[in-house]
């Protein structure tokens, strides 16, 4: 009975071992960003008013869509701002970073926004300064319709990535 017990409670240590050396890499000290070509793509569908976090889970740097308007949100120490890149067909195709067509950002709080319209199948970049360095993520949208046509939701794709003009 002693060695089940035993067998058992080393099984559990292992269990726990291997829970928090997979949950390894969480560092709140610096944005998410792996600074690779191939970080994970970020999926899912919001509707209206729906805050997607791009940076971390506190919204640092975030976007909404608001009627016609896909919006763009940072807070102090993230200077971020967004382009839209046009019609693509999938997140791949944005490769490098826009030199013009940066939306014009406006002071809210200590928050800087910035919006462009809301695009059907349309693909944007977003760069943000943090600590001095530039980050870039590219965003691939497509829209939720109903049976009328009225946007009811918008799918999104997004991934941090290293622009090849950069």
């Amino acid at each position: 009975m002693k060695n089940i017990f035993k067998y058992q409670m080393l099984m559990l240590v292992a269990t726990f071992s291997l829970t928090f050396v997979s949950c390894g890499g969480d560092d709140d000290d610096e944005p998410d960003n792996p600074n690779t070509q191939t970080s994970n793509v970020v999926t899912g569908d919001v509707s209206e008013l729906t805050l997607v976090s791009l940076v971390s889970d506190d919204y640092n740097v975030c976007f909404d869509w608001y009627e016609s308007k896909l919006r763009l949100t940072s807070i102090a120490g993230f200077d971020a701002k967004m382009a839209s890149v046009g019609k693509i067909s999938k997140l791949d195709d944005i490769k490098i970073a826009p030199t013009s067509g940066w939306a014009p950002q406006q002071s809210w709080y200590d928050k800087r926004n910035s919006a462009l319209p809301l695009v059907d199948n349309n693909g944007y970049v977003i760069m943000y300064i943090y600590d001095g360095k530039a980050y870039y993520i590219r965003l691939f949208i497509t829209l939720n319709k109903s049976v009328t046509g009225e946007t009811v939701g918008i799918h999104y794709q997004f991934q941090h990535f290293i622009p090849s003009n950069s």
